[in-house]
């Protein structure tokens, strides 16, 4: 706090202890011992510590004008000791008492002046004039608009007026608030905005029904939460359509797989081994079966394919070729073993 700032603060606080003036307090330097009624320059004649009609420096001073002196003084060193936020405190809860001895001298601030909410009630929807008089426990048939014109800069009850209507005429502007609102829809707007509405206002209003909801809040709090669940409804679709379009690759990863092994196939099948290839690859084998660890020999001709064929070398060579990670029917191996029993055998006759 500014010096000048403070000082100002002190003589307000002085002011309204004695309502009068000393210019002792305004001087610069240190404050005499005691201020005597000479130093007193009295505004306007007025019921003080001080006799009515002593308003000079020429009048005689009596006992009762020093003892007045000496409880200013007083009263002067006391505020001096204070911290600036002491002195702050104090003048910000004097200029509340101010106001309100004000205000308590208006007309429009005495009791019958306030309205009668069970009528207005009954009106069913008020005009923004009329809805703002009503927050303030104002009559809107016996107090207009003009008759706190003057009083706007000066009057607690005036300014609170004019800056709720303010409020609400843009609430207007921006569609937050209808032009002749409902009375439950004020209300519940009113509670928004945190204003403190009388209490037999909103009780009037309830009593006929009404249902004090902030309708656009609600609206907007319904809005947010379907748009959040059309926006998860969408990703756990969009999840899913992913984990389709992953299955659908994969399915055509497996049929190209497929359709190349199928490939190779019909090019074995329409490119056969030569005679002579398949002659060799059948001596091979038949030695192989002879000489290996693999003993096949068929002691009768019986279809390869018949259930009561014995597939125990070829049982044997298949379980061989799956621990090396190769897989092969154990008739195929059978059906190749007996092919190379026969050509060779033929050869060897």
């Amino acid at each position: 706090m500014s010096g000048g700032n403070r000082k100002n603060r002190i003589g307000f606080l002085l002011r309204r202890k004695f309502p009068f003036h000393y210019p002792a307090y305004e001087y610069e330097g240190a404050l005499p011992e005691t201020v005597t009624p000479k130093l007193v320059k009295i505004a306007k004649i007025r019921e003080t510590l001080f006799p009515k009609g002593l308003r000079e420096e020429s009048r005689t001073a009596k006992p009762q004008d020093d003892e007045a002196a000496s409880q200013y003084t007083a009263e002067v060193r006391r505020l001096e000791e204070l911290t600036d936020d002491e002195v702050w405190e104090l003048s910000a809860a004097e200029s509340v008492k101010l106001q309100e001895e004000y205000d308590s001298t208006l007309w429009f601030n005495r009791t019958i002046y306030k309205p009668d909410f069970e009528h207005w009630a009954q009106k069913g929807s008020w005009r923004i004039d009329e809805a703002c008089l009503l927050s303030i426990n104002r009559d809107p048939d016996r107090i207009k608009v003009t008759d706190l014109e003057n009083e706007r800069t000066k009057s607690s009850t005036a300014k609170t007026f004019f800056r709720r209507r303010d409020i609400a005429v843009r609430a207007v502007q921006n569609g937050q608030l209808t032009a002749v609102p409902v009375t439950s829809e004020f209300i519940a707007w009113s509670n928004r905005m945190n204003w403190s509405l009388p209490l037999e206002m909103q009780e009037a209003v309830e009593s006929l029904g009404y249902v004090i909801a902030d309708w656009h809040s609600l609206y907007r709090d319904l809005q947010d939460r379907y748009d959040c669940a059309v926006t998860q409804i969408r990703n756990e679709q969009k999840g899913e359509v992913n984990k389709l379009l992953e299955q659908i690759d994969q399915l055509r990863s497996e049929q190209s797989k497929a359709a190349q092994v199928d490939g190779d196939r019909e090019v074995r099948e329409a490119n056969p081994l030569h005679h002579n290839t398949k002659a060799a690859l059948l001596k091979i084998i038949y030695i192989l079966t002879r000489k290996g660890d693999y003993q096949f020999e068929r002691r009768t001709k019986v279809d390869p394919t018949a259930k009561n064929e014995d597939l125990s070398v070829a049982n044997a060579i298949t379980s061989d070729l799956l621990r090396l990670g190769v897989s092969i029917n154990p008739r195929t191996v059978q059906t190749y073993l007996v092919e190379a029993e026969e050509s060779v055998s033929d050869q060897l006759a």
